[in-house]
């Protein structure tokens, strides 16, 4: 029997969270967003209207450019800030690339008041419990935050896409 509230599973389905390096080569800058905005474009076809982002520098920002310009020609799609820690927020609002998107967010959560060794950890396990999709820009390095993400995604049995990078 499910326990989740009415609702949370129609959710669920129909939101897409992003995991990425956010060094991405020069040389592989263009292939990347060109790969997230077709990821995007097929996860839309799908059905999919909600797109969560954490904002970080790299893949995150690129994946939320994408999404907001997306946002801006289609009222039905939205994107939501799962942010780690209120002083990150803060961070984010004071960015020159990070304040813009932010504000094209929908709704924006704080997921820990401070700062601690688990916060992005807990960052990712709280959007991976929201989503039945996650797009992955990954290297194939066996140690960082992003082949933890794939873990978590595992885990949680969140279908991946990867976008291969070469390093």
């Amino acid at each position: 029997m499910n326990s989740a509230p009415r609702g949370t599973e129609t959710a669920k389905e129909k939101t897409c969270c992003v995991a990425g390096h956010r060094n991405i080569p020069a040389d592989q800058t263009e292939y990347v967003k060109a790969e997230l905005r077709k990821k995007v474009e097929q996860a839309i076809i799908d059905g999919y209207d909600c797109f969560l982002t954490d904002l970080m520098e790299g893949t995150d920002q690129l994946f939320a450019e994408i999404v907001s310009e997306i946002c801006q020609n289609n009222e039905t799609i939205r994107m939501e800030a799962i942010v780690p820690y209120q002083n990150r927020l803060e961070k984010l609002f004071a960015g020159e690339t990070s304040s813009p998107l932010l504000m094209a967010c929908t709704e924006t959560t704080v997921t820990s008041e401070k700062y601690s060794p688990n916060s992005y950890q807990a960052n990712r396990r709280e959007q991976l419990r929201r989503s039945s999709r996650m797009i992955v820009v990954f290297d194939g390095r066996d140690k960082g935050g992003t082949i933890r993400a794939i873990r978590m995604a595992h885990a949680q049995q969140v279908p991946i896409q990867e976008i291969p990078l070469e390093y």
